[in-house]
């Protein structure tokens, strides 16, 4: 006569409903932070071509401004903001914030309404 400590009938099927799971919120996870890692390095990118076009070009910074909106919306970022100022004669600074809760799939799952900043100046020569 068998033993039910030694019936192993069901225990995969057990163990994958403990840890699907889990599984599941970790995969989610590092989708949603690989999303916005990428999202601040679009928003760095965006900054410094801001600026640099600060120093290329005598266009006026409304222009420059949307021009990287419109960028920024061809690459896929949604409501982002381009705030481009000369601090003084020399300093120029470009500020672009992305609110990752319109550009994230799971976003509001693990977060609401966080936003990224990326900033960038630099002093002309």
């Amino acid at each position: 006569m068998k033993s039910r400590c030694n019936d192993r009938k069901g225990l995969a099927a057990v163990e994958a409903a403990l840890c699907l799971p889990l599984l599941i919120i970790i995969w989610l996870g590092s989708y949603e932070m690989v999303h916005a890692l990428g999202l601040k390095q679009q928003g760095q990118l965006l900054c410094s071509t801001a600026a640099n076009r600060v120093i290329e070009s005598s266009v006026d910074f409304e222009t420059i401004e949307s021009d990287v909106v419109t960028m920024s919306e061809s690459i896929g970022i949604i409501d982002c903001v381009v705030d481009v100022q000369r601090l003084d004669s020399e300093v120029v600074e470009s500020v672009v914030t992305i609110d990752f809760s319109k550009n994230s799939v799971f976003g509001s799952i693990f977060r609401t309404g966080n936003v990224t900043s990326s900033f960038y100046s630099f002093r002309e020569e």
